[in-house]
């Protein structure tokens, strides 16, 4: 009797927790692998993501897509961290760039993303580490 009530307990647990996180569920619905760093024992590995907002399209507009940036070192037990671009109308990314790299320090990863916000596009170079991304431009 005791374990069926731990179970049920336990199970609506569950329920609650994937209730309660909107985004992870959206993400492995929706997400898109658009690309990954070309070095995968590089000491930084980088996937892009896009992923697009919910909703259907109204006339011209659609739901805004955002960037999901997944950064991981490499090894046995890697940091990770993941950073997403502000919403916008579409991002795409275009390509890889060169890391900066100092000797014995772990550069950034470098790559170009192209934006489009109310139908202007834009390019932007990003770099990436495991604390945090910034614009280059």
């Amino acid at each position: 009797m005791m374990r069926k009530r731990l179970l049920a307990a336990l199970l609506a647990l569950t329920v609650t927790a994937c209730v309660h996180a909107p985004s992870l569920v959206q993400f492995a619905n929706n997400a898109e692998l658009v690309a990954q760093s070309p070095s995968p024992m590089a000491p930084l590995f980088v996937r892009l993501f896009r992923l697009q907002g919910v909703g259907e399209c109204d006339g011209p507009r659609c739901p805004e897509v955002s960037m999901q940036i997944a950064v991981s070192e490499s090894g046995e037990y890697p940091r990770q961290a993941l950073f997403a671009t502000p919403p916008a109308d579409d991002w795409q990314f275009v390509e890889w760039g060169q890391s900066p790299q100092e000797e014995g320090d772990i550069g950034p990863v470098v790559f170009t993303l192209k934006t489009t916000r109310h139908g202007v596009s834009r390019l932007l170079r990003f770099a990436v580490t495991l604390d945090g991304l910034r614009p280059l431009d």
